[in-house]
């Protein structure tokens, strides 16, 4: 059930699961804005390939297996991450402790059109405009709880959905979001809360 304040990206990342297929399970457009108390039914790996296909006529039925499909996925150890890009931190990782100078990640430095590389093995479960802030995004679903996040990209290169494997290409940094000069935003997030990535990269 939709809450006040989510979005279709905020649910991929709760779930593990692609924004479009979920959008495409429920027969909704993936680009339409969710309403709080709206019932979402979350395909599986295993069922979200049929979901198109029953999405048009939602049923009593299908909303009350909706708990069952809906189960989050469960936690484990972070992977062995790898940097997404050689370049220099230019901004650090600043914890949220009730104040509004918090930095969820770590910006590191690049050149127009550089490669950003998937940091694990993981499945795209966003490709596209995030929120304004962090322009051209890809977010990556790992084990367990954890994800991580890739924006200020001039482009992307994967699709929702796809695997991908540590050290893939992804997308080329750029100048999207807030970004005032080319350089990758990446955030390290378990359980949907930031983590610093300097804790997790080598």
């Amino acid at each position: 059930t939709v809450k006040d304040g989510d979005t279709g990206f905020s649910i991929a990342l709760d779930y593990g699961v692609p924004w479009t297929a979920i959008a495409a399970a429920n027969g909704i457009d993936a680009k339409a804005p969710v309403k709080a108390g709206q019932k979402l039914t979350i395909p599986t790996l295993t069922t979200a390939a049929a979901a198109p296909a029953t999405a048009a006529a939602p049923k009593p039925a299908a909303t009350a297996a909706a708990p069952a499909a809906a189960k989050l996925p469960a936690d484990t150890k972070a992977p062995r991450f790898a940097w997404p890009h050689g370049g220099d931190v230019r901004r650090a990782f600043t914890a949220r402790k009730g104040t509004a100078s918090y930095h969820d990640g770590i910006d590191l430095t690049a050149t127009d059109g550089d490669a950003v590389r998937a940091s694990a093995d993981g499945k795209v479960i966003f490709a596209g405009q995030g929120p304004k802030e962090y322009g051209l995004t890809v977010i990556l679903y790992h084990t367990g709880r954890w994800t991580t996040t890739y924006s200020f990209l001039d482009k992307i290169t994967v699709k929702d959905g796809e695997k991908v494997k540590k050290g893939e290409r992804i997308g080329l940094a750029g100048t999207t979001g807030l970004a005032t000069s080319p350089q990758l935003h990446f955030e390290v997030r378990r359980n949907r809360v930031a983590q610093d990535p300097a804790d997790y990269l080598p």
